[in-house]
């Protein structure tokens, strides 16, 4: 049976995460949106520093007000991060299924 694409099934070895993370860069890393997200936490990063340690390094530090709603909105755009990342995982899991059925010449691929 002829191998129409390298699918993650046929690909299996590389690991799923591996095989994700580089999907994740072609199709997430070139979106205004996507890198818009990472943006605004840098920002935040750069003006809180203690937000930072608290959320990367998790250290335990007391935060003013202002700092504790930084942290929070860091939190929210890693949410929307992650919803991005879930979407395009579905895409991924779709496209996969249908490569696995044409390959297995239970649908027709149309020409």
């Amino acid at each position: 049976m002829e191998k129409l694409m390298n699918s993650f099934v046929n690909q299996s070895a590389s690991g799923f995460l591996e095989y994700f993370d580089e999907y994740k860069q072609k199709k997430l890393m070139n979106r205004e949106d996507y890198k818009n997200l990472y943006n605004q936490i840098s920002k935040i990063f750069d003006k809180h520093k203690n937000v930072q340690s608290f959320i990367e390094d998790e250290q335990i530090i007391d935060l003013t007000e202002k700092e504790k709603k930084m942290a929070l909105r860091v939190l929210d755009l890693h949410d929307d991060i992650a919803t991005l990342e879930l979407i395009e995982a579905f895409k991924l899991g779709k496209k996969e299924m249908l490569n696995f059925l044409i390959e297995m010449d239970m649908i027709k691929k149309k020409k």
